[in-house]
């Protein structure tokens, strides 16, 4: 299988070898890309507002104003409703 690159088939004999050697390096490179991405792009405020409109019961707050300003105002409204049912 490695015949045309003898440093390769010194290095991975097997096949099976070389994909062991491949999931323990891409698996948790892919990992942190994911994680990356979520943090670092839009992605994470999209993924938050579509988990709001399927679940409402499910809350993310995304940096900014929610944390500061709405975030406060669900909890005492919570709070205000609890006192009076």
């Amino acid at each position: 299988m490695w015949v045309g690159v003898p440093i390769i088939h010194d290095i991975f004999p097997r096949l099976y070898i070389f994909g062991i050697v491949g999931l323990l390096i891409v698996g948790p490179i892919s990992i942190y890309a994911g994680l990356y991405h979520i943090k670092r792009t839009g992605a994470y405020s999209a993924e938050a507002s579509v988990l709001t409109e399927s679940n409402p019961n499910v809350y993310k707050a995304i940096p900014g104003k929610e944390p500061e300003v709405f975030l406060p105002l669900m909890v005492l409204t919570a709070k205000g409703l609890a006192k009076v049912m």
